[in-house]
């Protein structure tokens, strides 16, 4: 293909809309414009009725015709698995935290958030193309992610001594599963899933609705993190999650880069979705894990933060990267 060249317009054109809906959501936070709880109400409104009927209806319309899906997950969760033992190696060596602290420095380089960030980054750049693989990954990424995460975490507990936090493995596993089936985002992936595969119609008036609802998950579900995020806000333990910026947002679409255009067959459309998707920041279900067992709050809260700041400087130097291969 030959090589096309963005101009800073055309990069600022895609950046601005969605990391600019994350800047007003944290400044309304910071100004307490709107009142006290409003950010929990908006985030169950976004996470258990819009985004699920938006990935519902996008899922449910893509076009499948064309899927490599094992290339596409081998490719981002060997580089998750490198980047998150990378993340664990600089917290439990480098800074000689507890292994349950250490966990959380690789979930905090190698969980991403490809629903809020990731999801809406892709459309932008290239529609409903982008959408079949962007979908692919998102169906196996909360769950595996949520599973191997948990296992994880309870083992670093039990070397921690901190036996009241862990559970038997059948245990753990059941939790989970019931975690995510439970999980409104991955039922509306379920039964999107379950829709696009049997080739079910979909009608107009219910259509139309479901999609004018989920046009709303988008911005409102990008407002809402900059909301949330002025809660989490920045505290101790700074030169730590420093220390994983750079894996999170450099090493880990670095990785899947090369996986996926050297060592793959995937489509180049494919690979330039992957690439994105892999550069998308820290997702949420970091802080989530630290705070269920009681350490790394500081760490996964603060590398959150900051590599949503940083993510709308360096997805827009990723977009420009791979849109000249």
């Amino acid at each position: 293909m030959g090589q096309k060249v963005f101009t800073m317009l055309d990069t600022l054109t895609l950046i601005l809309p969605i990391f600019g809906l994350i800047a007003l959501g944290y400044c309304v936070g910071a100004l307490s414009i709107l009142p006290e709880g409003a950010s929990e109400v908006l985030s169950d409104f976004v996470f258990k009725i819009a985004m699920p009927f938006f990935l519902f209806h996008t899922l449910a319309t893509a076009d499948f015709s064309i899927v490599k899906p094992w290339s596409l997950w081998t490719v981002y969760f060997s580089a998750v698995i490198v980047t998150w033992v990378c993340g664990q190696w600089v917290i439990g060596t480098l800074f000689k935290r507890n292994a349950r602290a250490a966990v959380i420095g690789g979930i905090s380089s190698g969980y991403g958030n490809p629903v809020m960030i990731g999801m809406p980054f892709v459309l932008s750049a290239y529609g409903d193309d982008g959408a079949v693989p962007a979908l692919l990954m998102i169906a196996v990424h909360l769950p595996l992610m949520m599973l191997v995460s948990a296992i994880m975490m309870e083992r670093a507990a039990l070397k921690d001594g901190e036996t009241d936090l862990v559970r038997k493995p059948t245990d753990t596993i059941l939790r989970v599963l019931k975690s995510v089936l439970a999980n409104p985002i991955i039922v509306g992936l379920l039964v999107g899933g379950i829709w696009a595969v049997l080739h079910l119609p979909m009608p107009q008036l219910v259509g139309g609705m479901i999609e004018r609802l989920g046009v709303t998950g988008v911005p409102l579900a990008l407002f809402t993190i900059g909301l949330v995020l002025k809660g989490y806000g920045i505290s101790r333990n700074l030169p730590q999650a420093l220390a994983l910026i750079p894996l999170k947002l450099v090493l880990m679409p670095t990785l899947v880069f090369v996986f996926a255009y050297y060592l793959s067959d995937l489509p180049l459309l494919w690979v330039k979705v992957i690439v994105l998707i892999a550069a998308a920041p820290t997702g949420v279900n970091a802080y989530l894990m630290a705070s269920h067992f009681r350490t790394g709050h500081a760490l996964s809260s603060n590398t959150m933060t900051l590599t949503t700041g940083m993510a709308a400087i360096s997805m827009g130097i990723w977009f420009n990267l791979v849109e000249m291969l």
